[in-house]
Formats: C-alpha cells, structure tokens, sequence
C-alpha cells in the first residue's frame, strides 16, 4: 500500500441507530486500515430515543481518526450532515449512511474517478446507474414512496439524475464548503437541494454505480415523504435561483456508462 498525502473525511449522521452503530464502525475500522489515506470519520449523532451516542463512543473508544458530534435536538438528516461537514477538514469530503447500505469498495472507485477527472466536482452514487448492483431491495412500501418522489424530483426540478437519494456522495473540499453554506433544508430532501445548489453554481458532477443492500430500519415512512415533497415544492417556489445551471457551464452531469 503507498501512503499519499491526500486526506479524506467522511461524515456520517445517525439517529436512532443504536442497534447497528457498533458494526458500522468496526466494519469502518476495518476499511481504514487497508487505505493509503489519512482519513477522520465525523459522526453525527442527533439527539436520538435510544443510547445511539454511547454505544457510539463505546465503539469508537481511543480511535483518533473518528470525531463524534453529539447534537442536543434531532432536526433531521440534512442538518446532521450539513454540521459535520462544517467541521470537514479533509481534501475530499464524502458523507454516507450510518448502516452502510452502501458497499465500501465504492470509495476506492470514487477517488479513482476524482483523480482521472480533475474537473469534476461531485459524485453522486446512484443505484439506477445501469452497472449498479442491488443485493437487497427495499420493501414495497419504500419502493413506490422513493418512485413517486424521484418522479417529483424530475418533474419539478432536475431532470439529469435518476436516484438523488442514494447516502453516499462526495465532493472535492472546496465545492463542498461552498454548497453547503447555502444549504437550508433539515430533513431528507436535503440530497435534491445540495444538488441543485452545485448545478446553480457551475460545478459538475458525476453519477457512478454502487453496491448496495437495503438494511431496514429507516425513518423514512409516509410523514416523513410528505415532508419531502413539501420541502421539494418550495424549493421549487422560493428558491428560483436554484433552477437552472449557472451560465458558466450547461453541463452539470458528465456522461458515463450508464
């Protein structure tokens, strides 16, 4: 393995999550140890109903490579990963889902990309890239909530991507500090606003395949997707500035196989 100077954050909100936090993390220590990167790992726990922050710093435990944040109000997705990557210092900043429901060998992909475009800003793991592999569907319930609102998304405001929902990302350091000041949405239509900002401001991004397996247990029930869509309208309605690409660039999506 040759070690690189580069530095890699990754963010990772969590509520509720309690009953998972411990694998996650050990499965994250494992990772990082066969990585030539100097990573932190910042992980925000919102204020959650169960023992999440101390089954959090249990497993965490003396590892200076992982950050917890500990947020005394539950406000929602966006804000958790808006708040760690306010604290994000690494020259690339990813943010995932606590349970993993993303495969890890995505990373190494993903830089492999940012190194072979250097004008890429973003990239954005999508399951409906065609060379995607879902190992666990969600159930049938979440299926036809994420359809109708993907449909939503691509009727009122971005047409380019097929999944802007996926929890894994990432984002060249100062793109990412740059689109999450004007990031406002707390909750999980946070992804479609984060996106329309970077289309607004000229940067461009990339939608790569992913590896993924639903893990159960999200929040994300039918409030939750009313929320969503309500959140998306008045994107649509009070942020006009966010509609189109910025005039410097009419190309916000790079083409890949898929």
């Amino acid at each position: 393995m040759v070690k690189t100077t580069e530095t890699v954050s990754l963010v990772i909100p969590a509520y509720n999550e309690a009953a998972r936090i411990g694998a996650s993390i050990a499965k994250l220590k494992k990772f990082l140890d066969g990585q030539p990167y100097k990573f932190e790992v910042i992980i925000v726990v919102e204020k959650s109903a169960d023992k999440t922050a101390e089954k959090t710093r249990a497993a965490v435990g003396r590892d200076r490579r992982f950050k917890i944040i500990a947020n005394p109000v539950h406000r929602g997705k966006g804000y958790a990963v808006r708040c760690g990557i306010s604290h994000a210092a690494g020259d690339y900043i990813f943010f995932l889902d606590s349970d993993l429901s993303t495969d890890l060998s995505a990373f190494s992909e993903f830089m492999a990309f940012f190194h072979a475009h250097q004008d890429v800003d973003l990239l954005i793991g999508s399951r409906a890239h065609k060379k995607s592999q879902v190992l666990v569907h969600q159930n049938a319930l979440r299926q036809w909530l994420g359809g109708c609102f993907n449909l939503a998304v691509r009727t009122l405001t971005m047409r380019e991507l097929k999944d802007t929902q996926c929890g894994f990302k990432a984002f060249r350091k100062p793109a990412a500090k740059d689109i999450f000041k004007s990031q406002v949405l707390d909750g999980f239509a946070f992804d479609v606003e984060v996106l329309l900002i970077a289309r607004a401001k000229g940067y461009k991004a990339a939608a790569l395949p992913v590896i993924w397996a639903n893990s159960g247990g999200s929040t994300v029930n039918f409030d939750a997707s009313f929320q969503m869509l309500k959140d998306l309208i008045g994107l649509k309605r009070h942020r006009p500035e966010l509609k189109k690409p910025h005039k410097s660039s009419s190309v916000f999506l790079l083409e890949t196989d898929g």
